[in-house]
């Protein structure tokens, strides 16, 4: 069996995330002097979770397909339901986590969930459109970047619909039906997040990575500076 990581992308990328994401938590451990609360929107399988609660986090796992979750911890808490919905409330987590969903969401639904964040901090970890010109991985499933309503992205093809036998058998898609959804490029998002409140933004590029287009934003509303968590050790 081939052990060398480097020919196996996919889960050195996974590993990465998961570098980062544990880093990402400490940072913001840093930010508020705390371990405090954070809700894990789209979940999934839950492993963000799982993980921040070995760390020490009181986590909360939110997902409307709850086919997909696996049997929890007493200590972590399970809603089911939609992100966009009332069913949680942003007031009641220190931290909010929107790991590999913000992707799946139509250019609307990304300003409704912002908007309903203000004020919180809030870790992102997305796809993001190349600048202008710049070729990406993705091939004919994402579309020229180009500007729409004030943002420049592009269109992302979603996986084509299910049927209701699919459905019940796989759980629902993270796309919310929608046949396209709305990947900006970084520069743009970053915009965006100061705009919606967030004006301390710290991100993580997968550098030297060309399998991945992808970005983590770990967004504050106070400076960060004062933490001593100068950027990522992995």
């Amino acid at each position: 069996m081939n052990n060398d990581l480097s020919a196996k992308p996919s889960v050195v990328y996974h590993l990465l995330r998961q570098a980062v994401f544990e880093q990402s938590l400490i940072f913001m451990q840093g930010v508020l002097g705390k371990k405090g609360t954070l809700i894990d929107l789209g979940a999934g399988h839950c492993a963000f979770s799982r993980m921040a609660h070995a760390m020490g986090w009181k986590a909360t796992a939110l997902d409307v397909r709850k086919e997909r979750v696996p049997d929890l911890p007493g200590e972590i808490g399970f809603i089911h339901g939609d992100i966009n919905s009332m069913v949680w409330n942003p007031a009641d987590y220190d931290v909010i986590l929107c790991l590999g969903v913000y992707y799946h969401l139509d250019q609307n639904m990304q300003h409704r969930l912002l908007e309903r964040c203000k004020g919180k901090p809030i870790i992102i970890d997305t796809h993001i459109a190349n600048p202008p010109g710049m070729p990406t991985r993705y091939g004919r499933m994402l579309g020229e970047t180009y500007e729409k309503n004030g943002e420049w992205g592009a269109d992302y093809k979603e996986a084509p619909h299910l049927d209701d036998k699919a459905r019940k058998e796989t759980g629902l898609l993270a796309s919310y039906d929608n046949p396209t959804s709305w990947w900006q490029t970084k520069d743009s998002l970053l915009q965006t997040l100061h705009q919606y409140g967030w004006p301390h933004v710290w991100t993580f590029d997968y550098d030297g990575l060309d399998f991945v287009q992808r970005t983590f934003f770990v967004c504050n509303t106070v400076d960060q500076s004062g933490t001593g968590l100068s950027g990522i050790r992995i």
